[in-house]
């Protein structure tokens, strides 16, 4: 039958008699199951398919108000465990594959939509509470995914604080919890040759927090001697500079250059 009927078309009024016809019956195919290979063919066959935008609406408006079949079914624990097992890993349709959704934004409109559809309706997890266990499970499925690089939104291990660049520096001794150090700071450091002291103080010439340009930075041997540069630049003896880039003469970085600074581990001295 299905070679005689292999690229025939059936016409909309032919398939709303036979849709009609089998209102209320039950599927021929209730309760038994596909062989792979059919399962397979199925796949193929689907492959590529695209609903145009009246079939999604057809679609739509036919499952309207129609209760999913699942609802208020419960799996029992032996089917809950059979289906995490085929799901793992691998065996994981998605696996390997980003999220269709990753770098895409909702148009206003759809958004409303989603909006409209969720009003009134408790969330999923609202009243629910995980065990100790599924906790910890989830917690050690998790470890190692979101560090460094493999974090979503990893930049190289660069980052902007209160208008300051930081770097990703765990070596570093004065790094803080999370292993960033300010820029400017490793900048100052290669050309000491040393690492700054805590109580030592930078700071940026022409106050752009992120021009970290050699020639643009200084530092103090302190926070007093900073606030004495701020109100008089004559008062500051050169014995409480520890360097000052406006006695520089060589060519200025740019920020690329400036990006490579801190690969370099300093001696302490």
């Amino acid at each position: 039958m299905s070679e005689a009927h292999k690229g025939k078309y059936v016409s909309i009024e032919t398939r709303r008699k036979i849709s009609k016809k089998l209102k209320g019956r039950i599927s021929h195919n209730w309760g038994r199951h596909l062989s792979e290979e059919t399962k397979r063919k199925m796949s193929e066959a689907h492959k590529g398919k695209i609903f145009s935008e009246e079939s999604k609406k057809k679609l739509s408006e036919a499952i309207k108000g129609h209760i999913g079949y699942f609802l208020n079914k419960h799996h029992s624990e032996e089917a809950k465990r059979k289906i995490s097992e085929s799901h793992k890993g691998e065996k994981n349709p998605n696996y390997g594959k980003p999220s269709p959704l990753r770098g895409k934004k909702l148009s206003i409109e759809h958004k409303n939509k989603l909006s409209e559809s969720l009003k009134g309706k408790p969330g999923f997890w609202k009243g629910k509470k995980l065990s100790k266990e599924t906790r910890k499970k989830l917690s050690e499925s998790h470890k190692g995914l979101m560090i460094g690089n493999k974090h979503p939104n990893w930049k190289g291990g660069r980052m902007k604080n209160a208008g300051y660049i930081l770097i990703l520096k765990p070596k570093h001794p004065f790094s803080d919890k999370d292993g960033y150090i300010r820029e400017h700071r490793i900048i100052i450091e290669k050309f000491i040759g040393r690492y700054l002291k805590p109580e030592e103080q930078c700071h940026h010439l022409n106050k752009i927090r992120n021009d970290n340009h050699p020639e643009n930075l200084m530092a103090f041997i302190n926070n007093i001697v900073h606030k004495k540069f701020h109100k008089d630049p004559q008062s500051v003896k050169s014995s409480e500079i520890i360097f000052d880039g406006r006695k520089l003469h060589c060519k200025s970085p740019n920020e690329e250059d400036s990006a490579e600074f801190p690969q370099q581990e300093l001696p302490l001295k």
